[in-house]
């Protein structure tokens, strides 16, 4: 795997992060 296959990764996993949080914010309003 090369560096740039990882910051993706990090990327997508960070994206997925904020957009559950976000889901969960606008479920709890």
């Amino acid at each position: 795997m090369s560096k740039s296959d990882m910051a993706k990764l990090k990327i997508k996993k960070w994206l997925l992060l904020d957009t559950a949080d976000l889901a969960r914010s606008f479920l709890y309003f």
